[in-house]
């Protein structure tokens, strides 16, 4: 278990700590049924009080991600799955038995044969439903995703942001793992059907910062949000995109992402999540002391997503990186 914590970061650390082992129980990493270190442990080993490590496992045990058991510790929920009933490998090993078995006396076929028919047949089901639903917070993101996949990949990606109305059409769909755990209570019955992978913030977002910081001398970086969690869970990427520079991040919460333009002082540079910057006018987003925190997927998750699926790749070359 590999877990950091930031004491500078404004993030309170016992949310570092919850969303660390979050990230980790999402990747399996930590498995079901697996324990956590005892509060005393943990704390220890962050070095961090043992309240704030309590306060990490009550977040998590609120979610559903780990379960209590008082002097016998606390230790990873399990996660319902179709795959995972009694019996499963076996009935699937029979099936694919009596495939082989018909395929060689009914119709002649070799193992090789038949294996070379099913990649055929697959081919063209699969081209007769080339669709993802990609699942974000916005509209703006749903479309930044949707192009980098379809960039690298023959298929139609469809937005679908979480701010919609109704539930989730049936389908193969993609989210990032800043959703997980709002997916997780929206759509339980599709949870452990939708495809999650990493997003990082644009590492071009830094270049433009610095150059512009150069220009006007300004330093100070602002996030402007519409709530302080999703702010602080912003100025934390920003911070790990800028690393040791000369900036300060600071967060803003507003209502309407029209006022955060309205209320910047002239040292202040914004940066502003996808969310918000999608509420701004065309002219309001061409403010030079204006920036969008754009986010790109990884490129080996958009290869091993393709690959899962069994997409056809793209004939050109394209860049697979988030616009703004």
């Amino acid at each position: 278990m590999n877990i950091t914590v930031n004491p500078q970061s404004p993030i309170p650390l016992y949310h570092q700590i919850a969303e660390a082992l979050s990230y980790q129980i999402a990747t399996e990493q930590l498995e079901a049924g697996q324990s956590l270190p005892s509060v005393r442990r943990m704390a220890q080993i962050l070095g961090v009080n043992m309240h704030t490590v309590r306060r990490a496992y009550t977040e998590l045990s609120g979610r559903g991600l780990v379960i209590s058991k008082g002097a016998l510790g606390t230790v990873v929920a399990g996660a319902a799955s179709g795959s995972g009933k009694p019996g499963h490998e076996d009935k699937l090993g029979q099936f694919l038995g009596r495939v082989i078995r018909e395929g060689r006396e009914k119709f002649e076929l070799s193992r090789h044969e038949l294996v070379q028919r099913l990649g055929y047949w697959g081919q063209l089901a699969s081209a007769a439903h080339e669709f993802v639903y990609i699942i974000e917070g916005s509209q703006s993101q749903c479309r930044d995703n949707a192009r980098q996949i379809e960039a690298l990949w023959q298929v139609e990606a469809r937005p679908w942001s979480i701010s919609q109305e109704g539930e989730l059409p049936e389908g193969p769909a993609i989210a990032t793992y800043f959703h997980y755990n709002e997916i997780r209570r929206r759509w339980p019955q599709r949870f452990n059907v939708i495809h999650f992978i990493t997003a990082r913030p644009d590492p071009g977002l830094r270049k433009q910062i610095e150059a512009l910081a150069r220009f006007s001398g300004g330093s100070r970086l602002v996030i402007c949000e519409f709530d302080q969690p999703a702010a602080l869970n912003a100025a934390a990427d920003l911070q790990s995109l800028l690393e040791a520079t000369r900036f300060t991040v600071e967060t803003r919460v507003v209502n309407l992402a029209g006022i955060a333009l309205r209320s910047r002082d002239e040292d202040e540079l914004l940066v502003l999540p996808p969310r918000v910057w999608g509420e701004l006018t065309t002219e309001e987003q061409a403010d030079l002391a204006v920036f969008r925190l754009g986010y790109e997927l990884l490129p080996e998750d958009l290869h091993a997503l393709g690959n899962k699926f069994g997409w056809r790749p793209q004939q050109r070359k394209a860049p697979v990186r988030a616009s703004g």
